[in-house]
């Protein structure tokens, strides 16, 4: 194997373990924000907001990153390309990358539900709210 792809590896297992503690950060921040839009906190949730902002634009870097280092491996960069380097690699290096790569897919699947959870709370705040001041023309009700 070429010292390319060794060093391709080796950033890989180090990034995966930096991408954990990224995207547990996303989960902090979009918590906060949910406890903040349900106390209706809007200038901690701006704050917030500009926060996540931050967070997400590592995490996309992150994963650009992550990308091509699959692809100078020379897998492809997917959850396929990830389980075949694992399984190509000695036990010793296979089985902890899999242990965080498999801790980084659950925290972002927690990430994923928590912005459903956010985006859901939002979009009931933003009914009421459309409620609560639409102008209605009066009712005139006339006798049958």
């Amino acid at each position: 194997m070429s010292s390319v792809k060794t060093d391709a590896i080796k950033t890989f297992i180090k990034e995966v373990n930096l991408d954990i503690k990224e995207y547990q950060s996303l989960l902090k921040v979009m918590r906060a924000q949910h406890v903040l839009m349900t106390n209706r906190d809007s200038q901690r949730l701006e704050k917030a907001a500009k926060q996540h902002q931050q967070v997400l634009n590592w995490v996309n870097e992150r994963a650009k990153q992550r990308t091509e280092l699959l692809i100078t491996i020379g897998v492809t960069p997917d959850a396929k390309g990830v389980e075949r380097l694992i399984n190509a690699l000695p036990d010793t290096i296979a089985t902890p990358l899999r242990t965080n790569w498999n801790k980084l897919h659950k925290v972002v699947l927690e990430c994923q539900a928590q912005n459903e959870r956010n985006s859901s709370l939002l979009s009931m705040q933003h009914g009421i709210l459309s409620e609560l001041t639409q102008t209605r023309e009066p009712q005139i009700y006339a006798p049958e």
